[in-house]
């Protein structure tokens, strides 16, 4: 509530609700202003600028009662509600009872009874969804690409949707020939998201792990017609260009493949040597550190 200093109101602020008539930056005594809820356009009220404030407040995040005739509605309790259905009606969803909250004002999940003649929600399907015609008792499948539909539309019958006797979860059946898991390759990811089908014409591509390399830069396999392409994808191990201050060599590239080898020699003794790229890292013949000079 906001006070009114002297005979003045300052504009009311109430969650969820907007001021449909008699909007003003002041108001004076007895002055009124009419409030509509936000989220029920059917429910407004007026308050009024009196001597202690503004009076006939409504709080529009609070639910009205639900209101179902052919019903049966238990609760509130703490902003849930639960309801059921009287003989010859059944709710829209399958079940016997369903949950509501009373969120910001409004019911959430009451969606009232339907006549036992008339159909509820549209099943849920795999790989397509079921969409209700507007003017008639149909509803329209459609599938999700690499899948045709077995039944193209669902008739509304006496209450049950009607499918000419094929499941829901058959309605949109896989119409390209799909690929089991692609293989694995040691020291590599698949970087693709995973995929519990993988149709023709779908690819996966491989990152190898640090300090590999795929040499021939083949990195991505196509499902063709139930076969993955036969490439010979392989992550070989390299060595990065050698770095020790206690050596000379000459370095002609950045990075070595496994088993090359250089030549050395240390800085302060003379000492020659040779490197070899094993698996990642240098294996040195000669240690310059701490080593004199033969004589």
């Amino acid at each position: 509530m906001v006070d009114c200093p002297g005979k003045l109101c300052k504009p009311l602020h109430i969650d969820n609700a907007q001021i449909t008539h008699n909007e003003k930056n002041i108001y004076r005594l007895d002055e009124h202003v009419r409030y509509t809820c936000r989220n029920d356009a059917q429910r407004d009220f007026i308050v009024t600028c009196e001597e202690r404030g503004w009076t006939g407040i409504k709080n529009c995040s609070e639910c009205q009662a639900a209101d179902e005739p052919h019903g049966i509605v238990a609760g509130p309790y703490n902003d849930t509600l639960y309801y059921s259905c009287k003989i010859g009606y059944k709710l829209s969803t399958k079940g016997w009872w369903v949950e509501a909250k009373c969120t910001d004002g409004v019911w959430s999940g009451f969606k009232g009874c339907i006549a036992n003649t008339m159909c509820g929600n549209v099943p849920e399907i795999p790989n397509g969804r079921v969409t209700p015609c507007e003017k008639s008792k149909d509803a329209q499948i459609t599938c999700e690409d690499g899948y045709h539909a077995q039944v193209t539309s669902l008739t509304c019958h006496d209450g049950k949707w009607l499918s000419e006797g094929v499941s829901p979860e058959t309605f949109c059946k896989l119409t390209a020939v799909s690929c089991n898991p692609p293989r694995k390759v040691d020291n590599a990811l698949i970087v693709d998201s995973y995929q519990k089908e993988y149709l023709s014409d779908s690819t996966v591509t491989y990152q190898c792990r640090d300090k590999y390399i795929i040499l021939d830069h083949e990195d991505t396999i196509q499902c063709k017609e139930g076969q993955w392409e036969e490439k010979n994808i392989m992550c070989t191990p390299y060595c990065d260009k050698l770095k020790d201050e206690s050596i000379n060599f000459t370095a002609d590239k950045e990075r070595y493949m496994d088993g090359d080898v250089i030549e050395y020699q240390c800085v302060l003794y003379g000492i020659e040597g040779n490197a070899t790229c094993n698996n990642t890292e240098w294996n040195k013949s000669e240690d310059c550190k701490g080593k004199e000079k033969c004589k």
